[in-house]
């Protein structure tokens, strides 16, 4: 995500992974609601330091319009009654576009580390969109990253050991 000029979260790229079937869905890139020109010089900077250092999208990258954001990701829940989401922000901002009877939860509530602490998945290659630098994140890549903490933590036995 970037910021836009009400300091609002503007989602660039969503992925959505199952851990039911190791698969990701709908990797989307979305092209920007309003013209870069709308941000003060200090939205432009930040969402600049984003793109360098976190996932190589910049402000006018993206194939899908903006106004299409509701739709698809209504289109990517409606098949599940529970998603887990990274961060309460981001939960608040899906929950707009949730069908009835789909239950997000923030998986930081079951313990979920920071993306930092999760181990890197090695891919040959990124999207069209991604600048190709080793440290600039995917949001497929860290969909299914979290997805396989979930599956390995809900996994690992419960340890009842006395000390």
């Amino acid at each position: 995500m970037l910021r836009g000029a009400g300091d609002e979260y503007v989602i660039k790229e969503i992925s959505l992974y199952s851990t039911q079937f190791d698969a990701s869905r709908g990797t989307t890139i979305f092209m920007p609601p309003y013209a870069e020109i709308i941000l003060s010089p200090e939205q432009r900077k930040r969402n600049s330091y984003i793109t360098r250092h976190v996932h190589g999208l910049t402000w006018n990258s993206g194939t899908v319009p903006y106004e299409q954001l509701g739709d698809i990701i209504h289109a990517l829940l409606k098949d599940y009654t529970c998603i887990y989401v990274k961060g309460q922000e981001k939960m608040r901002l899906l929950l707009k576009y949730a069908p009835p009877g789909v239950f997000l939860y923030n998986i930081e509530r079951k313990g979920c580390p920071r993306l930092k602490a999760l181990p890197k998945l090695f891919v040959s290659f990124h999207g069209n969109e991604h600048n190709v630098f080793p440290t600039h994140n995917c949001a497929e890549l860290n969909a299914k990253r979290i997805g396989l903490w979930y599956e390995f933590t809900r996994a690992q036995p419960k340890c009842h050991c006395r000390k």
